[in-house]
């Protein structure tokens, strides 16, 4: 099973996002595309940190992102959602405040 754990600040903006384990086939690659999308997407790529790794991803805010970057995340976020609400035994999202 795939464990996304999503952090935002405290007035929700999206921080990190990490990607843990394995599902089937077909739900690895969809996430992995919506992952890689998104990296790709970014504006202001060093403002982030970032590894796309078989089993164990994620994409972290190291500094104050503009807004294009918000929407990325937020989107990332979506999706994977979307798949999640598809596939709810090979996949469940943990979302948290700091």
């Amino acid at each position: 099973m795939i464990k996304v754990t999503v952090t935002a600040s405290s007035d929700d903006s999206i921080l990190e996002i990490i990607i843990k384990d394995h599902a089937d086939k077909l739900i690895c690659a969809g996430v992995s595309c919506c992952l890689t999308g998104a990296i790709n997407a970014i504006d202001d790529i060093s403002s982030f940190d970032y590894d796309v790794k078989e089993g164990d991803s994620y994409i972290k805010a190291k500094s104050s992102i503009n807004s294009h970057d918000k929407v990325v995340l937020e989107t990332l976020y979506i999706q994977l959602l979307t798949i999640a609400n598809k596939y709810k035994k090979e996949i469940k999202i943990f979302r948290e405040r700091v």
